[in-house]
């Protein structure tokens, strides 16, 4: 019976170990969760949030005054309603118009900072399987209303023999939201890159779905999220494209030029690092010792270094962070457990609001190690 449950304890570590370097790059078809796929967390793991409360740059204020966050969290435990983050606040940031070979896309009505929140669309249809059943879409879409119905057919529908319209339009346009996934009208209309100036995040507090813009970007420019992994090769990147109906043709997959050859050697080694990562983690030493082989941590900082320079702000880097945290803190290095931790909880709170609970686990990590320096 000890033996068993050992090892029982054993490969729920293992399992752990493994969800912390997942590919995060927030993967729209509900294939993957782009907010589930997580590096572990100290407190807190469930999707996220955002709101132009707090700015990147203002993470770590040593006011002692209870946050807004805080305040929401407690109204929202007690059950009292809470002022819905509609959309029609941020309309004012952007517009849906023609883009030039990609049908309708969103575009910068203005300057938008970086950590702006975009949008916090409404779900129009949400079903609560990763992968439902094809007849489940049509019954889902079959209880909208006329006008909805005609909203959700005015989405992009690539042409796949052998789905019926509602069933393409579904594959092409689905959020994973939770566990399950769901069709949000607006940022639907959001187009892909390769190297993104958006992020979009299911929020579970609001039922929404947020977009927070993780560069600057400038007017009348176009916003652009990212559909599929950062690290994986440009073949597999356009492969894995192929269900929306186009082929990308950003920076990173024009192999003809000398940026895209540059990009692609990047996220051709960011492939090899995850792999080494995952085999690091299969040793049981590693796994119980928690990041214990320094192998590991080399691994970490150079996947740090390459998605910095490909400028993949997203939960993909804020992950490593925190890895990289971990590890120095497990070797009693504070001072640079605590350079890292501030990385990602910054990193956090560019992609998913101060009010997620991954910003709120980071920045609580980060009090912990700061009552640990005195």
């Amino acid at each position: 019976m000890v033996k068993k449950q050992k090892s029982s304890m054993v490969l729920k570590q293992r399992e752990r170990a493994r969800a912390r370097d997942e590919k995060v790059s927030g993967e729209r078809s509900v294939d993957k969760d782009p907010t589930e796929l997580r590096g572990e967390t100290p407190r807190g793991d469930s999707d996220t949030t955002s709101s132009d409360d707090e700015k990147p740059d203002q993470v770590f204020r040593s006011d002692t005054k209870q946050s807004q966050t805080t305040l929401k969290a407690a109204r929202h435990e007690k059950g009292e309603p809470s002022k819905p983050l509609l959309d029609e606040k941020h309309r004012h940031l952007w517009e849906l118009r023609p883009s030039l070979g990609k049908g309708t896309g969103m575009f910068a009505r203005k300057k938008i900072t970086r950590g702006t929140r975009l949008l916090a669309d409404e779900c129009l249809i949400h079903l609560p399987e990763p992968k439902p059943l094809l007849i489940d879409i049509e019954r889902a879409f079959d209880q909208l209303q006329p006008n909805q119905q005609a909203a959700y057919m005015g989405l992009h529908c690539p042409d796949r023999p052998g789905l019926s319209p509602v069933v393409r339009v579904w594959e092409a346009n689905c959020f994973r939201m939770g566990k399950g996934g769901g069709i949000c009208l607006k940022a639907s209309r959001i187009n892909h890159s390769c190297t993104p100036n958006a992020f979009f995040a299911w929020n579970v507090k609001i039922q929404r779905e947020t977009v927070h813009a993780i560069v600057d970007i400038q007017a009348d420019e176009e916003i652009f999220i990212n559909y599929c992994h950062s690290h994986a090769d440009v073949y597999s990147r356009q492969q894995k494209l192929t269900p929306y109906g186009f082929d990308c043709d950003c920076a990173p997959c024009l192999q003809n030029t000398a940026s895209g050859r540059t990009s692609e050697a990047r996220r051709c080694r960011m492939g090899e690092l995850y792999e080494k990562i995952k085999d690091v983690q299969d040793d049981l030493r590693n796994i119980i010792a928690r990041h214990w082989r320094e192998d590991e941590l080399q691994a970490r900082l150079e996947l740090v270094d390459l998605l910095e320079k490909e400028r993949v702000f997203q939960l993909e880097l804020r992950n490593q962070y925190h890895c990289v945290a971990m590890c120095y803190d497990n070797r009693r290095n504070k001072p640079k457990a605590l350079e890292y931790a501030k990385k990602a909880a910054q990193t956090a709170l560019l992609c998913v609001g101060p009010d997620s609970d991954i910003y709120e686990g980071d920045r609580q990590w980060i009090q912990e190690l700061n009552e640990a320096e005195m």
